[in-house]
């Protein structure tokens, strides 16, 4: 089975998020990741089509992970994407990207009291195994 899960992140964090990912898909092969850091300005002429898109995106995914950096509090796209997957249902989880710091949790996790967590590979894992269990998200043959 193949849990997919949305990465919602600053691009500030790619690094930190990248590997990241590369530590949960060497552990858990079953896990399929999508979602970017939005380039565009929030508010810039290419924002509608960025939307539409990372709709699309969320409509397929088990899980959100927002994964939380030292400036994520501040970023419109991360803040749009928690509403979004929120108002659509989806299960989120807020994954501090750097346990030396004081992270400041975007303002939409708390209105949504999502769950934050450390990089915890897995209870991460664990947690979306889970959500796709208790919503049936499941891609891919079941068997």
């Amino acid at each position: 089975m193949v849990w997919k899960v949305f990465l919602s992140f600053e691009e500030e964090d790619r690094g930190a998020v990248e590997v990241f990912l590369q530590h949960m898909q060497d552990a858990y092969p079953e896990l399929e990741f999508h979602g970017f850091a939005a380039r565009e300005p929030f508010d810039g002429p290419k924002a509608a089509d960025m939307q539409v898109a990372m709709k699309g995106l969320l409509e397929e995914v088990t899980m959100v992970l927002v994964m939380i950096g030292r400036t994520t509090y501040a970023d419109k796209w991360v803040d749009w994407e928690v509403r979004t997957s929120a108002d659509m249902g989806k299960s989120l989880l807020g994954v501090l990207l750097h346990s030396e710091l004081d992270h400041i949790i975007p303002r939409a996790l708390k209105d949504y009291r999502v769950e934050i967590c450390d990089l915890n590979v897995k209870h991460i894992a664990e947690t979306i195994e889970s959500e796709a269990i208790k919503h049936d998200h499941f891609s891919g043959d079941t068997g």
